[in-house]
């Protein structure tokens, strides 16, 4: 059989649905020796996926080079001329005339639920047409149970049509026991301990306006003498953090990374952090919850969402609406050393139950079942 799957968020290895597609793709690749793949894009590809069973397609548009016009002035004209058995969309949308068998992933309903965290015209690309999709597609993966819930909630459709494929972990996160490596990422950025972590966009439903208030009362109020490193790129609409760390007096211990940086670096900074800090208002699975768990770094997360899903008893839970809240988990996430012990072991524990390979396992079982209709 021909599987074709829409491989344009390949371009952003760094964000979720990136790690999500890429990943992927190499699970299937060395798991899956039947079927062709067929990888479409919109412009030059990555050349870091090579299984024998893959090919691409190129397919350039010379105007509206977006989601929904590529997909249905493009990619539906060359599915006509040369079908494929089955097309798995990996990013909410589809076309407007569905091609054929399709499988369609909906990793949440952020732009459903919270319309006030989008731009008009993200909000304008997601929730028509990714109702659309949801409504055409043979069948829709999404990453947790969570989101499976709020999927058949809202969009009123047979429990059997929605399937949870959770992320996995990858291997290029662990334990690093030689202090070398994390010291000289130490050195490179200016750290010190004790030092708290984020790794995540800069974005409103991140919640980190509140965070920064929990660091300020973490600092003031329990006299910890604490670092916090902010890792992510700035996504609209997004809150002018600078301004804030500048209004609360913690230049000197608040640090921004925006640029890009590798998974190397990024598994020697889960490693160097003492905490690891995710107070998201809404996420559809919480990737970086499980990789700073993978390093061996005890988390502090938020009770809402798929959060808990994810993190199940290996993190500390707070509400992030309550900043006070958000400081005592801090505070005793960096004092207990009983309980960071425990935090430690039972994080990695739990993100054994989470791999690639089993995502795409399951994911080809999707595609069988769509094939066999």
């Amino acid at each position: 059989m021909k599987i074709g799957i829409d491989a344009r968020t390949l371009y952003k290895p760094s964000g979720g649905v990136g790690t999500y597609l890429k990943n992927l793709l190499a699970e299937l690749g060395s798991l899956d020796q039947e079927n062709q793949y067929v990888l479409f894009f919109d412009a030059a590809p990555p050349g870091d996926l090579d299984p024998v069973n893959f090919t691409r397609r190129t397919l350039h548009l010379p105007f509206g080079q977006n989601l929904t016009t590529w997909n249905t002035f493009r990619l539906l004209p060359e599915l006509w001329l040369r079908p494929v058995d089955l097309f798995h969309f990996p990013f909410y949308t589809m076309p407007l005339v569905k091609p054929g068998k399709s499988v369609v992933t909906i990793h949440d309903l952020t732009y459903k639920l919270h319309p006030e965290w989008f731009n008009w015209k993200a909000w304008l690309t997601f929730r028509p047409f990714s109702y659309r999709a949801a409504k055409a597609a043979d069948r829709i993966l999404t990453v947790s149970y969570t989101s499976r819930e709020d999927i058949l909630r809202s969009y009123r459709l047979p429990e059997q049509k929605v399937v949870v494929t959770y992320h996995g972990v990858s291997e290029h996160f662990h334990k690093i026991c030689d202090r070398g490596p994390l010291d000289e990422v130490q050195d490179s950025y200016g750290l010190r301990h004790p030092l708290l972590l984020y790794v995540g966009s800069i974005t409103l439903r991140k919640n980190l306006v509140r965070l920064l208030w929990a660091f300020h009362q973490l600092v003031t109020e329990k006299r910890v003498d604490a670092h916090l490193l902010l890792v992510g790129r700035t996504l609209a609409p997004y809150p002018d953090l600078p301004s804030l760390v500048k209004e609360l007096g913690l230049e000197a211990r608040v640090s921004f990374i925006s640029e890009y940086i590798s998974q190397e670096t990024l598994c020697r900074l889960y490693n160097l952090a003492d905490l690891f800090i995710y107070p998201s208002l809404y996420e559809g699975f919480g990737l970086p919850v499980l990789e700073a768990m993978a390093c061996g770094t005890p988390v502090v997360t938020s009770r809402v969402s798929s959060l808990p899903e994810v993190a199940g008893e290996a993190a500390i839970l707070v509400d992030p609406y309550n900043p006070q809240e958000i400081t005592e988990a801090l505070w005793v996430g960096l004092t207990d050393g009983r309980l960071r012990g425990e935090l430690m072991q039972r994080g990695l524990e739990r993100v054994k139950k989470f791999s690639w390979r089993k995502t795409a396992q399951e994911t080809l079982q999707v595609y069988q079942s769509v094939l066999a209709l």
